[in-house]
């Protein structure tokens, strides 16, 4: 019993900063400069743009992900 309690703290302390560095990362990113790479072909800035492209709903994801 124990050690499955620990391994789920271990577990909830690990989404937890997973989540929070998600939402760190992505809302640091510059949308223009997201824009000036999608211009340039990369398509992975091209990704991160559809998801940045509502806020709003990534924001609530994010922190329903971290709680």
């Amino acid at each position: 019993m124990d050690f499955f309690f620990w391994i789920g703290i271990l577990f909830c302390l690990s989404q937890s900063a997973l989540f929070s560095g998600l939402t760190l990362g992505l809302f640091g990113l510059n949308r223009m400069e997201l824009e000036i790479a999608v211009e340039s072909g990369n398509e992975d800035a091209s990704r991160l743009l559809e998801i940045r492209r509502d806020a709003n709903l990534l924001l609530t994801t994010l922190l329903w992900g971290n709680v």
